[in-house]
């Protein structure tokens, strides 16, 4: 059997897929040869005979490899490339803009180039670090899942308490002196490790569910701190949802129907209730209450500006809107990026902004195709973290441009020219493209554990 079992291995060029391919073959191995013991067979005969009904094992090997080798997923790529260009372009038309309503035009022409070659270097970098996060192996992400969870928990504590303020609401850190990274932007890799730690947890009961719902409350607490309301919703939504997806998984041996009930019941009603009370005593920071007030009267300057201006956008061209005007609030959307598709939609037209918004919905949906046909459980549930936080801030970003919702902390993925929100979307869509580049190779169950040394 070895010889057979080392010769067919042999042809499979994935070295990754060796190990369960070799105790898949070997279970059909042997469950033929108990087979031919019990019609009668000699055990010497009843293995030959189970080994010959297997084929020929160059043959089985070569059709074995057809299947299990890493796969890429150049949709998702195509897609990821073209938004980025989309993004590139849009950087140049915002420079533009600044040069045009500068008093002192002729020195903003000087750094224009300098800027536009900052915006193609960004971009380069972004899809750098997106091949270098494709080439880590997930599952390695997944093996020191709650080392890396922690890691981000901690850089978010640091950043509530030594952190650079901006807005009063926007916590940075600098690395090395040189990058500044938002610490919100850096919370949302925690969503894709959440899934890797829940798997952690995997056959415990419910001590490794009440363990799991910890590590969901403390990321929480630090985002909730920043203060970032909209993302701490987003970010509990996510996490509710990968952690429904593991009780019915059956991965903590609790009652799936009750659990799930009482999990939404329990985690939706708190923070209701928390936010009734809050709003009720005026806890809240000013600007959240006056948020919740427009919300609740629907009267919202800034929401009745997107609608007024919504309805001057031309299907092509550039509409009559000056941006940059005093009446309009430009500082937070325009020369910061989050709202950035409305200079797509007024300089461009409806018509560029309907692509956009096709081309981002391809996306994700690109990104649940490739990551609900994933049979790796872990891989599964890492991914719907990516996809979620993608899917949850373009409708929620989408929807206040429109004037359907009051504005908030978001972003539109890989079109806002927020520097490390776009990097963190690239790392993202890196451990999907992990995730699926693995999809033929990894069963449905993995260790994960990491290995003690005594």
């Amino acid at each position: 059997m070895e010889e057979y079992l080392n010769k067919l291995l042999s042809q499979i060029r994935c070295k990754k897929a060796w190990p369960f391919l070799d105790s898949e073959i070997r279970g059909h191995i042997e469950d033929q040869i108990e087979d031919n013991l019990a019609s009668g067979m000699e055990p010497e005969e009843a293995e030959k005979a189970a080994i010959a009904d297997m084929g020929d094992p160059v043959e089985v090997g070569i059709s074995l490899d057809k299947i299990h080798r890493p796969r890429m997923s150049w949709g998702i790529i195509a897609l990821v490339a073209f938004l980025g260009l989309i993004s590139v372009v849009l950087r140049f038309t915002i420079y533009n803009m600044i040069i045009e309503s500068s008093a002192d035009s002729d020195k903003m022409r000087m750094m224009y180039r300098e800027l536009k070659m900052i915006g193609i270097a960004d971009w380069i970098r972004c899809l750098i670090v997106m091949c270098i996060v494709y080439f880590i192996d997930y599952t390695r992400i997944a093996k020191y899942a709650r080392l890396i969870g922690a890691g981000i928990i901690a850089l978010g504590l640091y950043g509530l308490f030594f952190g650079e303020m901006l807005n009063g609401t926007r916590y940075t850190i600098m690395f090395f002196g040189v990058i500044r990274a938002s610490i919100a932007s850096i919370l949302m890799l925690y969503l894709p490790i959440y899934g890797a730690i829940l798997y952690k947890y995997r056959g415990k009961g419910i001590g490794g569910l009440l363990a799991a719902i910890a590590w969901m409350i403390v990321p929480l607490f630090v985002v909730r701190s920043l203060p970032n309301l909209s993302q701490t919703l987003l970010m509990f939504v996510c996490m509710m949802i990968q952690l429904t997806i593991a009780v019915k998984k059956k991965w903590y041996k609790v009652p799936v129907k009750r659990t799930i009930a009482a999990l939404w019941g329990v985690m939706l009603v708190l923070p209701i209730i928390s936010m009734i009370g809050l709003y009720s005593l005026h806890m809240m920071k000013p600007y959240q209450e006056a948020r919740v007030n427009a919300f609740l009267e629907g009267d919202m300057n800034i929401m009745n500006t997107f609608r007024d201006m919504n309805s001057d956008i031309q299907l092509l061209g550039k509409s009559n809107v000056d941006l940059m005007s005093d009446s309009f609030d430009s500082t937070n959307t325009v020369l910061t990026g989050d709202f950035s598709i409305i200079v797509v939609l007024h300089m461009y037209g409806a018509l560029a902004g309907m692509i956009v918004i096709v081309a981002l919905t391809s996306l994700v949906v690109y990104i649940f195709s490739s990551v609900l046909r994933q049979k790796n459980e872990v891989g599964l549930v890492m991914g719907c973290g990516c996809g979620i936080i993608i899917l949850s801030n373009m409708l929620l970003n989408l929807l206040t441009v429109f004037g359907v919702f009051p504005p908030t902390a978001s972003f539109l993925p890989f079109i806002s020219t927020g520097n490390s929100n776009m990097m963190v979307c690239y790392m993202l869509v890196g451990i999907v493209l992990s995730i699926y580049r693995y999809k033929d190779i990894y069963p449905r169950h993995i260790r994960v554990a990491q290995k003690r040394t005594n």
